[in-house]
């Protein structure tokens, strides 16, 4: 399977896959959900080279990286409405915006 690296911007840490922007991050589109990762537990960090897909239909990419497993909540697609690519850092939508200082 095809990896990708774990990135990071002035929101933290995501990973780009399946034209989503995952972060570990609740986002408004998420739900609950057994594994759902929050930026405080998550065993990844810049630079791990990880297996990253959206599971069908939901707002989730499912991450993995030897024997480690997590789900993380997609804050959208980086391509806008005319194809062009977005910058991650726009890619955002956290459940609670307080608590992200915004």
């Amino acid at each position: 399977m095809r990896t990708t690296k774990i990135k990071s911007d002035f929101r933290g840490l995501y990973v780009q896959a399946g034209g989503h922007i995952f972060r570990p991050v609740k986002s408004t589109s998420s739900y609950p959900v057994r594994g759902l990762i929050d930026e405080d537990n998550t065993s990844f960090n810049v630079g791990d080279e990880v297996s990253a897909l959206q599971i069908s239909q939901t707002p989730f990419g499912r991450l993995k990286m030897d024997n480690i497993e997590e789900l993380w909540s997609s804050h959208g697609t980086i391509y806008g409405l005319a194809g062009n690519k977005m910058p991650t850092m726009t890619v955002w939508s956290p459940v609670v915006l307080e608590e992200h200082g915004i």
